[in-house]
């Protein structure tokens, strides 16, 4: 191997370590359950609005 050929290696593997680190590491498993919970609960309660506006015109 050539100078040149470490060069471009070189190059390729700074490229691929910027890329590594750009992506998103993994959440734990409680924030996910957190979000989850967040959402049932959020959509809960548009519900009961909705059941509430609903009940108003009855």
């Amino acid at each position: 191997m050539d100078a040149e050929d470490k060069a471009v290696l070189r190059r390729i593997a700074g490229g691929v370590d910027r890329l590594v680190a750009a992506i998103p590491k993994p959440e734990s498993k409680v924030m996910r359950v957190f979000e989850i919970a967040a959402t049932v609960a959020g959509a809960v309660g548009v519900i009961a609005i909705a059941d509430t506006v609903v009940g108003w015109f009855k």
